[in-house]
């Protein structure tokens, strides 16, 4: 079985393993197909999944040395409804975070709680977001990100 990670929004149209093709099941369940691709694989083989759109948020993955503090940033939820993209962040109180989101065949037309810094020509997004001062250390903030 072969349950490959779908970003959300994603359509699978075609699925290739070693030779013939087939259309896989369009539902996703939690990022995964509904439906196992099947094949028997007895030696080394190559798995082609045609698709297109898709939007996911980078995790967040910090090089700390020992002694570091922690900058506090952190993605709390994301969901796409309909063509917005909508993602909790947490971060520390007054401070500014970046975050990387990841659009397949796609371009953002607007966003709400953060800015775009820029996007590369492979589809990262860098997204900042304020976090204003407060009592509480950390703050927590909605980004929506419409898509065209």
């Amino acid at each position: 079985m072969f349950f490959p990670e779908i970003p959300e929004g994603m359509i699978v149209d075609e699925v290739t393993v070693a030779g013939p093709s087939e259309d896989p099941s369009p539902e996703t369940h939690q990022g995964l197909p509904e439906e196992p691709i099947l094949f028997a694989l007895q030696e080394e083989t190559t798995v082609s999944l045609r698709h297109r759109r898709g939007v996911g948020m980078i995790p967040l993955r910090p090089r700390r040395q020992p002694n570091d503090i922690s900058e506090g940033y952190r993605i709390v939820d994301a969901r796409l409804e309909g063509r917005t993209y909508i993602v909790d962040v947490e971060g520390r109180s007054g401070t500014e975070g970046e975050f990387a989101l990841r659009i397949l065949d796609q371009d953002i037309m607007s966003v709400e709680g953060g800015r775009v810094e820029g996007k590369s020509a492979d589809g990262i997004a860098t997204l900042s977001v304020r976090f204003p001062e407060s009592e509480g250390q950390f703050v927590s903030k909605r980004i929506q990100v419409v898509l065209k």
